[in-house]
This record gives C-alpha cells, sequence and structure tokens, in this order.
C-alpha cells in the first residue's frame, strides 16, 4: 500500500468515527432531554423542575431539622405531593420592634416562598412543579400522629387513600463528652429515635399498604 492510499484510508476513518461521535452525543442529548421538563433554565441548573414524581404522596416527618427541609424542597422540586410535617407551623414572630412577622415557623416559611416561587416559574414555563402542604407533626405526639392522617387523607386527590413513601427524618443526636451527659439527654433520644419512629411506623403502616408504599 503507497503513502496516498494509506493517508486516504486514515482520513476516512477519522470521519467515521467523528460521525459515530457525533451520533451518539446526539442520542445522548435526546435521552437527557426526554426526562427534562423545560422550565426556561439550563438544564445544569438545579432548580429544573422534573416530573418524576408524577403528583405521588410522600410524608416527611420533620422538615424543622435541615435534612427534612432539603427532603421536602427536593421531592416537591421532582413533582411529588409532599407532606411536610412541622412541630409548630403556625407560630408567631416577633421583630425587633415588637411587630407580629409573619405566621409560621422559619421552616414553613421557607418551604412557602420555594413554592411560590416554582410555581410562578411553572406557570411561566408550562412546567410541572410538586405540591408541599405543611401540617402539625411530632413523632412523640400519638394525637398528632392520627391528626396528621386525617389531614393527609384530606388534601390527598379524589379516589386515592394512600401514601407513597414515609421519610422519618424526625430524631435527636446528643453531642459531647459521655461523661457530660445526662440522663435525660439519653430518654429524649429514646423518646424520638426508637419510641417516636415506632409510632410512626404503626400510625402510616395502613396508608403505605394502599399504595404498596416504603
Amino acid at each position: 500500500m503507497d503513502d496516498q492510499t494509506a493517508l486516504i484510508l486514515a482520513l476516512q476513518l477519522i470521519a467515521l468515527c467523528c460521525i459515530a461521535t457525533a451520533l451518539l452525543m446526539y442520542l445522548l442529548c435526546r435521552i437527557r432531554n426526554r426526562y427534562t421538563v423545560g422550565t426556561g433554565h439550563d438544564q445544569d441548573d438545579p432548580e429544573v423542575t422534573l416530573d418524576v414524581g408524577m403528583g405521588r404522596a410522600v410524608l416527611i416527618t420533620s422538615c424543622d431539622t435541615a435534612f427534612g427541609l432539603q427532603c421536602a424542597l427536593h421531592l416537591s422540586n421532582l413533582g411529588f405531593r409532599v407532606f411536610a410535617g412541622l412541630k409548630n407551623p403556625e407560630a408567631t414572630y416577633r421583630d425587633d420592634e415588637g411587630a407580629v412577622t409573619e405566621n409560621g415557623s422559619v421552616a414553613a416559611r421557607i418551604l412557602r416562598a420555594k413554592l411560590k416561587e416554582r410555581e410562578m416559574m411553572a406557570a411561566q414555563s408550562g412546567g410541572a412543579v410538586g405540591t408541599l402542604i405543611t401540617l402539625p407533626l411530632d413523632v412523640t405526639r400519638e394525637d398528632l400522629l392520627h391528626e396528621a392522617v386525617v389531614l393527609i387523607r384530606r388534601y390527598l386527590p379524589a379516589g386515592e387513600d394512600g401514601l407513597w413513601a414515609v421519610l422519618n427524618t424526625a430524631g435527636l443526636c446528643c453531642k459531647g463528652r459521655l461523661e457530660n451527659q445526662e440522663n435525660c439527654h439519653w430518654d429524649a433520644m429514646l423518646k424520638y429515635n426508637v419510641i417516636g419512629a415506632l409510632r410512626t411506623a404503626r400510625t402510616f403502616i395502613p396508608l403505605l399498604k394502599n399504595k404498596r408504599g416504603k
């Protein structure tokens, strides 16, 4: 094989590789776009709304914790119907001058502000957005657990009576050296982390069974 023939074959192979690479990139972009609902943002924007939740209902037992709050925001952004448990969602606060501020705990106000912002974005772009409903919930109180079941059933769409998942984010952690901890701290951790988790599971198992939830 002379040099000219080898050069032509090399150029043909390079052109073929370029075509195959371009086709592969095109297919990957199509797959990515298929699962992304446009909201007027770049696809790498973390605030892009996806509709993978399809309105399925989930309960987060405590959004007073940073982890629970982030879970609620993320799942609502994915299109889930999120029931966000808060110890005192309707508390009132006063500023330095004594004026009453907006009702709700700090976590409740963050949730409502974020949901309002996303609803406005969805209305402008036609994208989907999840629903976020706050409710009073304390895993150590049987009365609030049963009231939460009633509220959840009230806000579920007609014909539905179940939860797709329950995320128990309520809990306590006692920090510091063991010799400096008090018995009351251990009692509180046992109350929230063990007994509270068992009460939560027992209370919401019927709703989970209806949807074969987790």
